[in-house]
């Protein structure tokens, strides 16, 4: 098992006397016929109204553990604790409360094709809350206009939309219920610099006009950078560093400067010619 580097806590400054609104401890994962483990005894917190990256190589596990930390799979050992609930055991009345404050942007936008963009942003309001149909209608008036998206946009489907219209439509369902937890997965794969860096703006308006902890899976280095406020890095299911930019920029392990400069794709690429 790779030995776990460093692990920084503390938290970004003054987080101490900030709440933990997630915590991960000894996480274990394996997937069913594979022997050899996907995460390897995890533990990392996030804090409150902190934007919290996971970075890490091809597979890593940082998807993996995405999927642990919104409950879509359930762990082989370990605990996964949202707001102070142990996602472990927790029966699914409780899950139902808990997914009423928690957002996810999917990666490609997860959205039904056979509804506009309006239905698809409607399905958390009908699925927890009973509304008017106007209310629900000024409601996605609301957040399409918080994302930078045209209120006409409701009455379009999922296909007329560009990949950067798409991105912001899912990111308008998952906050639709105002969550307190938001989880964003490649957010901003896929995308040209200028629409990704526009994206990167929105999350952070987010954390500051919205007061949510964001968790966000990402490869994209530049992105990670800009909005972080502190970064994890995974690999081969072991958490290397839990820090802040500069902290795992003034690490001495190799793998952690290959993650960060980009170094570590072009190894893995080479490993198979």
């Amino acid at each position: 098992m790779t030995e776990v580097i460093e692990s920084i806590e503390s938290g970004p400054s003054g987080s101490e006397e900030r709440a933990k609104v997630i915590e991960v401890e000894n996480l274990v994962t394996h997937y069913p016929g594979n022997p050899e483990p996907t995460l390897k005894g995890v533990d990392m917190s996030v804090y409150a109204g902190e934007i919290m990256v996971i970075m890490g190589g091809s597979g890593s596990g940082k998807s993996t553990l995405l999927r642990q930390l919104i409950a879509l799979d359930a762990p082989t050992s370990g605990q996964v604790r949202i707001l102070g609930r142990n996602l472990v055991g927790l029966g699914a009345a409780h899950m139902h409360d808990l997914r009423k404050v928690m957002g996810v942007a999917f990666q490609g936008g997860a959205m039904f094709n056979s509804m506009t963009v309006g239905e698809n942003l409607k399905l958390p309001l009908r699925e927890h809350l009973k509304l008017a149909e106007r209310q629900m209608d000024i409601m996605t008036r609301m957040k399409l206009a918080f994302v930078n998206l045209d209120v006409a946009t409701a009455d379009l489907m999922p296909s007329e939309l560009s990949g950067g219209m798409l991105k912001r439509a899912a990111m308008a369902r998952a906050i639709m219920m105002d969550p307190k937890l938001l989880f964003c997965d490649e957010p901003s794969a896929g995308l040209d610099p200028a629409v990704s860096s526009a994206l990167d703006d929105l999350i952070l308006r987010l954390r500051d006009a919205m007061s949510m902890s964001i968790v966000v899976v990402t490869h994209e280095r530049a992105s990670a950078f800009k909005i972080a406020d502190r970064i994890t890095i995974l690999d081969k299911g072991v958490i290397l560093m839990i820090g802040t930019l500069d902290e795992l920029r003034a690490s001495d392990n190799r793998r952690i400067h290959d993650l960060l400069t980009g170094v570590a794709e072009e190894t893995e690429v080479g490993a198979w010619l």
